[in-house]
């Protein structure tokens, strides 16, 4: 069994619309897609997990636009909306998720840096079957 970092693969996902990571430096490059894993379970079979998608921009209609982007690249990594796409990790595996459904659509969330930073949250379930 290969264990599969869900947030890997959601970053690996949404690299084409600019900057990602798991973690955000001070004056990181704008847009960026902060990812986070928030909660998950397996049952050796399926890694099922909650992530968050942060997208950070420098005005409320630029992250509300970014996170719009960020919103539909999600949804169209795999059912029920679109086919299994396919993702390569650092380990030159490739993976695919079984299901992404939202659990929170794109809101915005106040962020410590208010005056110079907008932040957008969605939450998205991810299965991804264990290869």
């Amino acid at each position: 069994m290969i264990m599969i970092s869900g947030v890997e693969l959601l970053i690996n996902w949404l690299k084409p619309l600019g900057e990602v990571g798991a973690s955000r430096g001070p004056g990181a490059t704008l847009p960026f897609r902060l990812v986070e894993c928030v909660a998950g379970s397996d049952d050796k079979i399926t890694d099922s997990g909650i992530y968050q998608v942060s997208t950070f921009a420098a005005t409320y209609d630029q992250a509300e636009y970014e996170a719009g982007l960020t919103h539909q690249r999600m949804l169209q990594l795999g059912p029920p909306l679109a086919a299994q796409a396919r993702v390569t990790l650092s380990n030159n595996t490739v993976v695919w998720a079984d299901s992404v459904t939202t659990s929170q659509r794109p809101i915005w969330v106040q962020f410590t840096d208010a005056a110079a930073i907008t932040r957008f949250v969605a939450r998205y379930s991810v299965a991804i079957r264990y290869r």
